[in-house]
């Protein structure tokens, strides 16, 4: 694919942005380390947990696990950087009448994760809450209980081979090895490829792609894949399709890690968009213990910014009142560290408080159907018009 002459002096710009490969995001000194295990060292951790349980049973002592906490009280935020890890408080599982049913769910777990990768398969969370519906009950006590063997083994959820129903999609100007299979995500018709959610499967990853424009909705990502906006300019199309999950994250991430290319995003103009936006950039509170395989730093907010409603003559009919939800988050956010890396991020923040108002991206519609692809989006990239 050969780039058009008048995308010259844009591509010169962006590649201004690109950087190196990067080494991994280390975590503070305060922070608990986590590794990558191996499938095998993965089922040796979890053989010792087994191995440590029975060693209690024979001095007559009460089985117990100590699991890391995994809520906010428990996180950490790196000052230098604003990149969000969990701490070391824990809290223990043991035979007593507050904790007992926690233990018998984590050990449930690990015998399945144990199962799994004897087999050497991948397992989804919902086949492994299948596995014993009558102790689980609910599917978010299994979820739980995966994360929170994990982060007791010090590794990465992606090493147990329990992964999400993934919802992210790409499409573009990108090729990759996947379980085997070649996929050029060129040749995706207009739908894209979804992500898969065994990223360990992903290799040899080929673009000629001088950015990833980085879309929240799924409505925006379909838009501009018909326009085949990659053809136009050499990008990648992704989509978490609103809060992402983790294959996306891991994803985004690999792609910007072994290119070093920038990724563009494009957000609602409310307090949401701004902490999805978060997540991909310096993580999040419910899985800090992965943040340095999830984050992607070389990230710059292209729009929908507050103050595109007034610059792109985005019409008022079109604006949404703040509700107190709005509000509350977008006051939360502006308390954050990491808000107070990206200065120019928390100016706009500001600025829609300030207005009341917020918009999502499909209100650049009002303005036509392909106003979005053909005038918002051109103009954008050509005047470098990113914070």
């Amino acid at each position: 694919m050969s780039h058009s002459d008048e995308n010259l002096k844009l591509i010169e710009g962006i590649k201004q942005l690109k950087q190196v490969e990067k080494e991994m995001i280390k975590a503070p000194k305060d922070a608990l380390k986590i590794q990558e295990l191996s499938l095998e060292e993965t089922k040796q951790s979890i053989e010792d947990i087994a191995l440590n349980l029975l060693s209690l049973l024979d001095f007559d002592e009460k089985p117990r696990v100590s699991v890391p906490i995994r809520s906010a009280q428990n996180t950490i935020v790196d000052e230098e950087t604003g990149h969000i890890f969990l701490g070391h408080n824990m809290v223990t599982r043991s035979l007593t009448p507050a904790s007992v049913r926690q233990l018998a769910v984590l050990i449930r777990v690990a015998d399945g994760i144990h199962e799994l990768l004897t087999l050497g398969r991948h397992s989804t969370k919902r086949e492994l809450f299948y596995t014993d519906v009558n102790l689980f009950e609910d599917q978010t006590v299994s979820d739980r209980a995966i994360e929170d063997l994990a982060v007791t083994l010090r590794t990465i959820r992606n090493a147990t081979n329990i992964v999400a129903s993934a919802k992210g999609k790409i499409i573009g100007r990108i090729s990759f090895v996947e379980s085997g299979d070649l996929i050029d995500c060129s040749k995706m018709g207009t739908g894209g490829k979804a992500i898969t959610p065994f990223q360990d499967q992903i290799e040899n990853i080929d673009t000629d792609a001088e950015f990833v424009l980085l879309v929240e909705k799924d409505a925006a990502f379909m838009s501009l894949s018909e326009a085949k906006i990659y053809e136009r300019y050499p990008c990648i199309l992704i989509t978490g399709i609103g809060q992402p999950d983790i294959a996306t994250r891991m994803m985004l991430r690999k792609i910007v890690n072994e290119t070093g290319i920038p990724v563009f995003a494009i957000m609602d103009a409310d307090p949401y968009g701004l902490e999805i936006l978060r997540s991909y950039t310096f993580g999040s509170k419910a899985l800090g213990y992965e943040t340095p395989w999830l984050v992607t730093e070389n990230m710059y907010w292209l729009g929908l910014r507050p103050e595109d409603m007034e610059n792109y003559k985005i019409p008022k009919e079109v604006y949404i009142p703040l509700t107190d939800a709005d509000k509350k988050k977008g006051k939360e956010l502006l308390e954050e560290t990491w808000l107070q890396n990206k200065p120019k991020w928390s100016e706009q923040l500001k600025t829609m408080l300030k207005s009341g108002v917020k918009a999502e991206i499909q209100a650049l519609a009002s303005k036509g159907f392909e106003y979005m692809t053909e005038q918002y989006l051109p103009q954008k990239l050509e005047s470098a018009d990113w914070i």
